[in-house]
């Protein structure tokens, strides 16, 4: 990466809102390149989830040696969790129209979780973006409760994603 100095104190940062894609991708051969193939072939899960947030955490190891007069720090092992998602379903038309999703997102089910900013869901994958990919397996579906008083509520189920291998940051699409 080249950058050019001075980077400025206060750059103007990139609008956020409306601007991040979230897909399902049942497979992927190689996490280091996702084909555009692959990634077109997802399930685009933006406009049905409320929201998609990772947390990354990384532990501080201790490492004392003999000669040290002070007790020093190193990275530990990373982990990544994501919080559960919430999307409306339709109880009486679980796998079909509208609402197909909610059979794609069955319990159990393992697969990808890409997440592309900076880009609306409109924009088609194409080589040269920046994804994010989480492999995943999705917990259960369970009901969020109904609030009568909640004026114009949805009905909406909320799912567990569990993170399970080492995710590819900041990777790019190939052709």
């Amino acid at each position: 990466m080249s950058v050019t100095y001075p980077i400025p104190v206060d750059p103007p940062g990139i609008s956020a809102r409306g601007k991040g894609t979230v897909l399902f991708v049942p497979s992927i051969a190689n996490l280091s390149a996702p084909t555009v193939a692959e990634i077109s072939a997802g399930l685009n899960l933006s406009c049905a989830i409320y929201a998609f947030n990772v947390t990354p955490t990384q532990n501080a190891v201790s490492k004392a040696k003999y000669c040290y007069a002070t007790e020093v720090q190193r990275a530990g092992t990373p982990s990544y969790a994501i919080d559960a998602i919430v999307y409306d379903y339709d109880p009486q038309n679980l796998d079909a129209g509208d609402y197909g999703y909610y059979a794609e997102l069955a319990p159990g089910t393992n697969g990808y979780l890409i997440d592309r900013r900076g880009l609306t869901r409109d924009v088609a994958a194409a080589a040269g973006q920046n994804v994010d990919i989480y492999p995943v397996e999705l917990g259960i579906q369970g009901r969020v409760a109904i609030d009568p008083t909640a004026d114009g509520e949805t009905l909406r189920v909320t799912q567990g994603v569990f993170v399970i291998g080492d995710p590819a940051i900041d990777t790019v699409i190939a052709a």
